[in-house]
């Protein structure tokens, strides 16, 4: 941690250090010190994240809509919920029109 530390202390005035963390109440005070200004972001709603599930899915075909939405959660990790879900729907409907095929 020192050695982070001093690299900052260190660091160029006319430089720009940009710094992220998903664990800010982990971080040792001395290295927050460091930081002029801290932009905090909130996880979304759960109305809000209605309205994004609604406008990943709006284009999608009806059966395709039917996902499981996750809420406590980024968007990010909602998109991706979302789209493995469609994924898997997609697999399923292929693998059974391959073998309706090959009954056939």
């Amino acid at each position: 941690m020192n050695t982070l530390i001093q690299l900052i202390d260190y660091y160029p005035v006319s430089s720009l250090l940009i710094a992220a963390t998903n664990h800010k109440d982990i971080i040792d005070h001395a290295l927050l010190r460091r930081f002029q200004v801290t932009i905090s972001f909130e996880m979304p709603s759960d109305a809000e994240l209605d309205t994004y599930y609604n406008q990943l899915i709006q284009h999608l075909p009806a059966p395709l809509r039917a996902i499981t939405r996750i809420y406590h959660t980024s968007y990010a990790e909602a998109r991706d919920s979302a789209f493995t879900q469609v994924k898997t729907m997609l697999i399923y409907q292929l693998e059974q029109e391959c073998t309706e095929k090959t009954l056939l």
